[in-house]
């Protein structure tokens, strides 16, 4: 059964629009005004041999999460907590979802919805460091590099930040393309311009009822939305795959949750991508990229 649609609380994206000085998120046209109190900057480097660190408390506002590695396939979430749940039962349910087997994903992503509430995070590129922009309400927030739990035999390294006082207003990054992930006619789709600039910063809403992410793969030259599709196809069906369409791994932001939003700033070489999630479905365990949420843009 489809649970109820959750919408995206407009309040908070209009609030943060008049304070960057833009016009509209869909118009996402960028003026100067002097940056005169901009969120803290938490800088994260993260290796598989030392983890990463990160401050244990911090005041309630928005937060930007510089996040870097000399590896690739690091992916720092962050998340809270919700329904009485525990942090084992959480990272239990991160376990189970990325364990890749569909019937055991869906059972265990209905868990995570029900434990969980993620809030972000980036996916890092060994190109250079990714930012990513989050409000953060007092409460208790942890952070987990999926590399960890997604490469036994290692023990998740979780860290917990206490985030305390009253939500502090600072202006927030600027940003100048928006990308909305949400669901259209119960398939998962991306809303996004076709081009951006490589070092970027764009407004990414989750308006949908599910999970994404929002990252950024890198793709052959001349490589459309179609051949994507035509690729995944091949896979889903077990049939001969076609050459593949992708050049390198992704990077970008980690996941939403439903009607969460976080500014994005991106730094990544500049040429053809598809913007893609891999987030998978809660009714039959596939990646909403092999569902065709996939978009091919160029980064200039």
């Amino acid at each position: 059964m489809p649970r109820l649609r959750r919408s995206i609380p407009l309040a908070a994206i209009a609030a943060i629009v008049m304070t960057t000085g833009l016009l509209s998120p869909a118009a996402a046209t960028a003026t100067h005004r002097p940056d005169h109190d901009r969120p803290p900057v938490i800088a994260i480097n993260v290796t598989t041999q030392d983890g990463f660190s990160m401050p244990s408390m911090m005041h309630a506002g928005l937060v930007t999460f510089r996040i870097s590695s000399p590896e690739a396939g690091h992916a720092i979430q962050g998340f809270s907590l919700k329904n009485g749940a525990t942090l084992d039962q959480a990272i239990t349910d991160f376990n189970l979802v990325l364990g890749g087997d569909r019937p055991t994903v869906v059972a265990a992503l209905k868990n995570l919805y029900h434990d969980v509430t993620e809030i972000g995070g980036v996916v890092a590129s060994t190109f250079a460091a990714q930012e990513v922009t989050v409000p953060l309400t007092a409460g208790t927030y942890y952070f987990v590099d999926l590399n960890d739990i997604d490469n036994p035999p290692l023990t998740p390294r979780v860290h917990t930040l206490r985030v305390h006082g009253a939500f502090h207003e600072s202006d927030p990054p600027r940003f100048t393309s928006v990308i909305t992930s949400t669901m259209q006619n119960g398939m998962p789709v991306f809303v996004a311009p076709t081009t951006m600039r490589h070092d970027g910063t764009f407004l990414a809403v989750v308006s949908g009822d599910e999970l994404h992410e929002s990252v950024f793969r890198p793709i052959r030259p001349g490589v459309t939305d179609a051949y994507i599709s035509q690729f995944y196809d091949a896979f889903e069906n077990g049939t001969a795959l076609p050459p593949s369409p992708w050049t390198g791994i992704q990077a970008g932001l980690q996941a939403l949750s439903p009607g969460r939003w976080a500014i994005v700033h991106i730094d990544l070489p500049p040429g053809p991508y598809a913007l893609i999630c891999y987030v998978p479905s809660d009714e039959n365990g596939e990646p909403h990229g092999h569902m065709g949420m996939h978009h091919v843009m160029t980064l200039t």
